[in-house]
């Protein structure tokens, strides 16, 4: 236990003991709160101590609920994953189509080609449109292009939107290798490969 200043009286020492209380399965957050408290001198420092815990306990309940809801969507997603792989997955001379495993790589290629690709989840999770990534196969693990696509009536794919950073328009060169993809998986309306495409996140 904690061995509390005496000018504190029993109304607030109460009152500090309930929040510790509260938070007792948070072993390192009560850690830190009881050598910020024993520290002080006054009541303002118990005050900012139990606010910062405050908010580092909020701060790790909404980082539990986003984790445990991204778990949820990437189980959605598996099965549509696997068919994206069967249908569109492939690898030419230098680069190639690969499919995200998880989710969370969509922030990931969002946050490094600078677009908001990462909003996309949910949809993507649901199965309505795929997210697939353009990389250079000398460097797989580096973002370049984002593809969008999403599969028709007739069974093909239709790519709805590819960009490279900040939303850039495809090169020539990789309008030659999405017409390449096209042609050799059998899966893809050529007719949606164009040299431009609305922003991402702005259909």
């Amino acid at each position: 236990g904690l061995n509390w200043p005496r000018k504190y009286d029993e109304f607030r020492m109460s009152n500090v003991m309930w929040f510790l209380n509260t938070i007792r399965d948070h072993k390192n957050l009560i850690d830190y709160t009881k050598r910020a408290v024993m520290a002080s001198t006054n009541i303002d420092d118990w005050i900012s101590a139990l606010h910062d815990l405050q908010n580092d306990l909020s701060s790790e309940y909404r980082n539990k609920l986003a984790a445990a809801a991204e778990k949820k969507l990437d189980k959605m997603y598996f099965p549509w994953r696997e068919k994206l792989k069967k249908a569109l997955a492939w690898k030419g001379d230098a680069f190639g189509i690969f499919i995200p495993e998880h989710l969370a790589e969509l922030t990931a290629e969002g946050s490094s080609l600078r677009h908001c690709v990462g909003s996309y989840k949910k949809e993507v999770a649901q199965g309505l449109e795929g997210i697939l990534f353009l990389r250079k196969l000398s460097d797989p693990n580096v973002s370049y292009y984002t593809i969008d696509v999403v599969k028709s009536e007739n069974g093909k794919y239709i790519v709805r939107q590819c960009h490279g950073k900040c939303n850039c328009q495809p090169t020539p060169e990789v309008i030659d290798v999405l017409t390449q993809w096209a042609n050799d998986t059998g899966k893809v309306d050529t007719r949606s490969i164009k040299s431009s495409y609305g922003a991402l996140c702005a259909l």
